[in-house]
């Protein structure tokens, strides 16, 4: 947050630009995670995207996942638990889905009105578009949000958000209402794994039964018939 709230500083006033920054900010309690290793990865997050650590060696299978705000730990907790089932994780951490999606806009409008030049890139698909594996995005946000970047994710993607009306007495009761927990993001990530076929569909199904997800969920937005 220091790194943003600085670069927004020079932006504006240092630089003088019309731009307006807003952050999001929790009031829940949590261990904050060291400075990745990677060099670059201050730039990245200032792009919206980067990797907060490598997945561990030595697993079967490997899986991404994405996380934002304190959904990241949520996530970091959903990676230990997948090491139980074999499956490795490599953590990503999205600090912001629109500049994502208007730097993609950038690269396409580039490309549509120079279209004898090579098409450009852009920040989201040079981290995640050469995959052809499991990508899980938990947010806070409703799914439409990290949406904004599917196109540029290669492999399956698989997106939890808080779509739908939930109050609750707990964060926990919350989360797993809305399907964003750490079971929650355990079992989409196993689930996507056994539809590619490179685990059994009753390994996801026992890890369903085993954390307590239901198929059936009350949502009283969508309680009700179109005419």
């Amino acid at each position: 947050m220091s790194y943003i709230i600085e670069h927004g500083i020079n932006e504006m006033w240092g630089k003088d630009k019309d731009l307006i920054y807003y952050i999001s900010v929790y009031n829940e309690n949590h261990p904050m995670p060291a400075i990745p290793e990677e060099p670059d990865w201050k730039e990245n997050m200032l792009k919206g995207l980067y990797r907060l650590r490598p997945a561990k060696e030595g697993m079967t299978h490997t899986v991404r996942l994405i996380g934002s705000g304190s959904i990241m730990q949520q996530v970091l907790a959903a990676a230990e638990m997948l090491e139980e089932y074999g499956v490795a994780a490599e953590i990503w951490s999205a600090t912001n889905y629109g500049e994502l999606h208007r730097d993609s806009v950038r690269a396409e409008r580039h490309a549509r009105l120079r279209p004898l030049e090579a098409k450009p890139s852009c920040h989201v698909k040079d981290c995640l578009g050469d995959h052809d594996g499991v990508t899980v995005i938990a947010s806070d946000n409703i799914i439409a949000y990290p949406q904004l970047i599917e196109k540029y994710v290669g492999g399956e993607l698989v997106i939890l958000g808080t779509d739908g009306f939930g109050r609750s007495d707990t964060r926990e009761a919350l989360r797993r209402f809305f399907e964003v927990d750490k079971e929650s993001v355990t079992v989409a990530a196993l689930s996507a794994l056994s539809r590619q076929g490179k685990i059994p569909a009753d390994v996801a199904m026992g890890a369903m039964e085993k954390y307590g997800l239901v198929l059936e969920r009350p949502d009283i937005t969508m309680d009700h018939e179109w005419e």
